[in-house]
């Protein structure tokens, strides 16, 4: 159970440890040379969560940011609230989130990929004789004619 708060200021540095601790249950954990501390690595899950299909799907599929938050906040509820939060299986959302971050990570590879494929090399020749021909005009900016 969570300690009794008198102010705001507990509140929030509960809140804060609440946040910290989650982060480091969800990711691994490493020394850190230049704090001398060892910090949480936000971009990984830790290794009590690797093997779980869903982590290992939203690694693949490129969804593993929006995982690692949703699990970081379930943690985070529950060390607030007092409630156990060892059972990994408990912690994983629902079968409808999971579709709907799929669906977002495919759609977004998809654009990625479009895009990828319509961008055209730039031609430096061209761009310098664009603007020959438009200072060539005379100079809008300044006013004065051109050579």
């Amino acid at each position: 159970m969570t300690p009794p708060v008198k102010t705001v200021e507990e509140m929030k540095a509960l809140v804060a440890l609440a946040a910290f601790k989650a982060r480091c249950f969800v990711s691994p954990v490493h020394h850190h040379e230049k704090l001398g501390r060892n910090e949480p690595v936000d971009f990984a899950f830790s290794t009590r969560f690797r093997g779980h299909p869903w982590v290992e799907a939203s690694i693949k599929e490129g969804w593993d940011n929006d995982l690692r938050g949703h699990l970081r906040m379930a943690v985070k509820q529950r060390i607030l609230s007092g409630q156990p939060y060892d059972n990994i299986e408990s912690l994983m959302p629902d079968k409808e989130w999971i579709a709907a971050r799929q669906h977002d990570a495919k759609r977004y590879r998809l654009a990625a990929e479009w895009r990828a494929s319509k961008a055209a090399p730039v031609d430096r020749a061209s761009i310098e004789a664009s603007l020959q021909r438009l200072l060539g005009k005379g100079n809008r900016i300044t006013g004065e004619a051109a050579e």
